[in-house]
């Protein structure tokens, strides 16, 4: 019989293993999170001191005037608060330790960016941006890891949870808006986060689960408007749990009030500054509806070529999870599979209503589809394992991984390789050596930098405003072209034919001084005298 010291001894190596299980258990989950942040941070700076995205500028100088005033008001409600008050949090720490260093005498020495125009901008502390897209950054790695939790609560799996985690990792508008002060990654992550804690609404049906769930809503509402479709998710559970008098339980409004909560206590000038706030939300509903000119057209077959091409077999393999599951599970397997795929689903259909379409606005669907593609990788490899033939197991098993992650992969890899090579900073050392100081020269939205102290600059939406004779009577002595506008129309000129020709009657008539050409940042520039 053994004594209490040889009972203790026997306790603590049995901790110790299970410590030393449970450590080697996250190390694939540790290995698939150092991947997708070096996949974000490669490339993070590659602009830098330049801006070349045209939203970031505006978004940077909201949260320093937050920070340096207090005044909590962002005066700017084209989508919800959250992102410029997490960044207005982030100003802290870095004011006070360059404050410590001797840097900053006061929250006025942080240079906010210089903007001439859309998409060319300045930034006179490129730190600062830096610290900006860092937040951003760690709302794209939690999302890596829910995905992992929600893969793994779902399936009850580890194996799913890390090829969910895994697609999300090297999926290309994951890692592009990581990289970016933008609020896409923000409302992604709270999208799922809402999904993660609907799931456990349907299994546990507790209030606070409830709570935890509307919470997320509100907060993926004050990342941007339309994260506040999340809330499907949560409205699945309830009903798919509760069946026909699901409606009558008081835990969906209260779910519903902790939503509305979220959301103010995040996004408060929604009501202090209603007026605003409604004009904002009418905007983008506006320009949503309307187009944007080179991100209109076609937009369901948009989004699912584009899930195609940069996905691989994602979609299909998610598509094989939902159908499976409502076709072949039954009870709380069905049940699982429809509340994982409500908010995708709706998002989808809900999105494609628009005349504008790109990734960033599908983004908030993507990790839920990894989830679901995840799970029917999983069924799909349950068939093969069935196989007699090991070779045929063996070769089942990779081509389903090289369909499922080579695509997002290369994908992935060939944005952030492009990211150094776009011409505005070839075009930009050409102006510093062959344009003399002191000329005249105009220029577009998304064309290079121009020092506004070395030329006489003047800034345009679009250079076709006018005419070729009215920039030569006007005394302008260089043209600056950049086809982040341009292309636009001349990609589509039967949608814009009027603008189209504008621009060839400056491309023809006009003698080019430099064309710095790739397949997507041209920049043309004309000399006029």
């Amino acid at each position: 019989m053994r004594g209490p010291r040889d009972d203790t001894g026997a306790g603590d190596a049995t901790a110790a293993r299970s410590r030393g299980g449970r450590w080697h258990a996250l190390l694939p989950l540790v290995a698939v999170l150092l991947l997708a942040a070096l996949l974000r941070i490669w490339g993070l700076d590659y602009d830098l001191p330049y801006i070349y995205h045209p939203d970031e500028p505006s978004y940077v100088i909201i949260s320093q005037q937050i920070f340096k005033s207090g005044d909590l008001n962002p005066h700017w409600f084209h989508f919800s608060s959250l992102l410029f008050y997490l960044n207005a949090m982030a100003y802290w720490p870095f004011y006070l330790a360059g404050h410590a260093m001797g840097v900053f005498a006061s929250p006025a020495d942080i240079q906010p960016p210089l903007q001439l125009a859309m998409g060319v901008t300045r930034a006179p502390m490129p730190a600062v941006v830096l610290l900006a897209r860092s937040v951003t950054l760690l709302a794209g790695l939690a999302t890596v890891g829910l995905a992992y939790a929600l893969g793994r609560r779902w399936a009850g799996r580890a194996q799913v949870g890390l090829l969910a985690a895994l697609l999300v990792a090297l999926s290309p508008a994951a890692v592009k808006y990581s990289r970016l002060v933008t609020p896409d990654a923000l409302v992604t992550l709270f999208v799922l986060a809402t999904t993660w804690a609907s799931l456990r609404v349907l299994r546990s049906g507790r209030a606070r689960d409830y709570a935890l769930a509307g919470v997320f809503v509100g907060l993926a509402a004050s990342s941007k408007y339309n994260g506040a479709l999340a809330g499907i998710s949560l409205v699945a559970a309830h009903l798919l749990r509760g069946g026909p008098g699901a409606w009558r339980d008081w835990r969906l409004p209260f779910g519903a009030l902790c939503a509305v909560l979220g959301f103010l206590a995040t996004t408060p000038y929604a009501v202090l500054d209603a007026h605003a706030f409604l004009d904002g939300v009418g905007f983008e509903f506006h320009h949503y509806s309307t187009g944007h000119p080179g991100m209109e057209g076609h937009a369901f077959a948009w989004y699912l070529g584009y899930l195609f091409t940069t996905g691989g077999a994602m979609l299909l393999l998610a598509a094989f999870a939902i159908g499976r599951g409502w076709g072949v599970a039954r009870g709380e397997a069905r049940r699982e599979v429809l509340v994982l795929a409500a908010f995708p689903l709706l998002y989808l259909g809900f999105v494609s209503c628009f005349a504008v379409r790109n990734d960033r606005t599908l983004l908030p669907a993507i990790p839920a589809l990894a989830v679901l593609a995840a799970g029917g990788a999983s069924l799909a490899w349950g068939q093969l394992v069935s196989a007699r033939s090991p070779g045929w197991r063996m070769a089942g098993g990779a081509l389903l991984g090289a369909l499922l992650l080579l695509p997002p992969a290369l994908a992935t890899v060939s944005d952030s390789r492009k990211l150094a090579l776009d011409n505005r900073s070839v075009a930009r050392r050409w102006i510093v050596a062959n344009v003399p100081a002191g000329s005249r020269v105009a220029i577009e939205s998304y064309a290079p930098f121009v020092d506004p102290a070395r030329y006489r600059l003047q800034a345009f939406g679009r250079m076709i405003e006018h005419p070729p004779a009215w920039y030569r009577a006007q005394g302008f002595d260089y043209l600056v072209f950049s086809q982040g506008m341009y292309g636009r129309f001349l990609d589509d000129p039967q949608r814009y034919p009027v603008e189209a020709a504008a621009y060839r009657e400056f491309f023809d008539g006009l003698p080019a001084a430099s064309i710095a050409a790739d397949p997507e940042h041209e920049v043309r520039i004309y000399r006029l005298h």
